[in-house]
């Protein structure tokens, strides 16, 4: 007999321990649904506020278009007023011109302005007796071998010189005798010399400058 109200004390401690975690379950719950709910209202309020900052601005930009419209009706109300006055300003000056212009015998014609032709100067300093450009003008090819002559400078010496129609042109000396000076002479890397732009130069030693231009 004693079997029995241990059993129901077991039963009681289960439900009582049940309806414990059941109330723990629903205030965790019901705590959960409170902040919820109070993001959601701090959300709304931020939202009211948004709302109201954009309903102000809306206003203003309305204010701004009323008045540049109010603006924009004045200008036009003005612009025949202007016109008309500007008009009458210039009758009597256009008036003399025509005058002018039937006094005054027809003045000839005006000349064409002459063409400009794009040179480049090369004063080259060289042991050679005779010295000659090969070179490629404005990339439109090559002069035949060994190219053109240059002429003695006026300080004589070892100083030539040669003036090239031309803006662009990639070149190599020599003297006439398959001896060469370009740029691979002096380094490793072989290549040819070249100027980029109209101008005065001077070649010496493998060293290119310009001097003006």
């Amino acid at each position: 007999m004693l079997g029995v109200p241990i059993r129901a004390r077991s039963l009681v401690d289960q439900a009582r321990a049940k309806a414990v975690d059941d109330v723990e379950l629903f205030s965790a719950q019901l705590l959960a649904e409170r902040k919820d709910r109070a993001r959601l209202q701090q959300r709304v309020v931020a939202l009211e506020s948004d709302l109201v900052a954009a309903a102000a601005r809306v206003a203003e930009l309305e204010s701004q278009v009323a008045a540049s419209q109010k603006h924009l009706q004045q200008l036009q109300q003005q612009q025949p007023q202007q016109q008309q006055a500007a008009e009458a300003a210039a009758a009597p000056q256009q008036q003399e011109q025509q005058q002018a212009q039937q006094a005054a015998p027809p003045a000839p014609p005006a000349a064409p302005p002459a063409e400009q032709v794009a040179t480049i100067t090369l004063n080259y300093y060289t042991g050679w007796h005779d010295a000659f450009i090969h070179f490629n003008a404005d990339r439109k090819g090559w002069t035949q071998t060994p190219g053109v002559k240059l002429a003695r400078g006026p300080d004589g010496g070892n100083h030539r010189t040669a003036l090239i129609e031309a803006s662009v042109i990639e070149f190599v000396m020599n003297n006439g005798h398959n001896e060469w000076d370009s740029p691979g002479r002096y380094t490793d890397t072989p290549a040819n010399y070249q100027i980029q732009a109209p101008g005065v130069y001077k070649l010496r030693s493998g060293r290119l400058e310009k001097l003006s231009g």
